[in-house]
């Protein structure tokens, strides 16, 4: 038997409808004639969240948000070979016309009681008896880097009047497209223009006004940052702030020992890219990168 294990990972995802219990996601698979919560293989160099998203999404057409860890299963494949699946608990964003496919042939959104009746496998079931309106509870911060901006060394006049420059505004664009489905809240931004104009497509699109906040301008300091960020929680926001001060936000996280989940560790932060935070109470629990949008 290979001391290699197969790496795999699946989400428990949670639909909240305006009337009606808390729904989650169960999937049936024709190649085992099973129903169980979606997963899958990794893709080389991805991380356990990514893979969880992009297979829930190809199998079942769900598009959903990790919120935190559920459990990490092991159990022995047909070969002998060792198979580890981390799960995590998602929150439902939006969703496209299911298509049966060769990995789930049909879908079904159930109670967990349903849904515990009907999975196949006993650590599904087990993973059903989570406390779903607890991890809704979750809040979620989007530190968002601003887009790009006009060259610096060229720029005569005042910094903070910097603006996006077009590929800036198309990203600003892509930005709001994918995330005013979230359920946002709240849009603060550094008073810079650039950081604003980064953010107003999702405020407009969400409802909300672009605040200002001085601590996330360039030049804040970062453990003054992190203190206010953690005071969302509950909340689910979009924060866009600079080059500077997001990685000391991360370098923090990482130095308290919150898991970071990005291929290049701290040191991802292009311009239109994205730090997931998930916030338990005042407790940052977890930490995504999204790389900017293609433009």
């Amino acid at each position: 038997m290979t001391d290699t294990p197969i790496l795999a990972a699946g989400g428990l995802v949670i639909r909240s409808d305006e009337d009606g219990p808390l729904r989650v996601l169960v999937a049936h698979r024709p190649r085992y004639d099973d129903w169980s919560l979606p997963k899958g293989k990794a893709d080389p160099g991805e991380t356990p969240e990514l893979t969880a998203i992009r297979e829930v999404e190809e199998e079942t057409g769900v598009r959903a948000d990790v919120i935190a860890p559920l459990a990490e299963i092991e159990y022995a494949v047909s070969t002998g070979r060792r198979k580890v699946v981390r799960y995590f608990a998602m929150r439902h964003r939006s969703e496209t016309p299911f298509v049966p496919n060769e990995e789930v042939d049909e879908i079904r959104w159930l109670t967990t009681e349903d849904a515990a009746r009907l999975v196949s496998y006993d650590h599904d079931q087990a993973l059903l008896s989570a406390d779903l309106e607890h991890l809704l509870s979750i809040g979620t911060v989007w530190l968002i880097r601003h887009a790009a901006a006009a060259n610096r060394n060229g720029w005569t006049d005042e910094d903070r009047i910097r603006p996006l420059t077009k590929k800036g505004i198309k990203q600003a664009e892509a930005i709001a497209r994918g995330l005013e489905t979230h359920g946002i809240d709240a849009v603060y931004s550094s008073p810079y223009v650039r950081c604003r104009q980064t953010v107003a497509p999702l405020a407009e699109r969400t409802g909300n006004t672009v605040q200002d906040a001085e601590l996330l301008a360039e030049g804040a300091r970062d453990r003054e940052t992190l203190e206010w960020l953690t005071t969302m929680g509950g909340r689910h926001v979009a924060a866009c702030s600079h080059g500077d001060v997001i990685p000391g936000v991360i370098r923090r996280l990482d130095a308290m020992g919150v898991p970071l989940h990005s291929p290049h560790g701290v040191f991802d932060v292009k311009k239109g890219s994205i730090w997931i935070l998930a916030l338990e109470g005042d407790r940052v629990v977890s930490a995504t990168y999204t790389p900017p949008p293609p433009v």
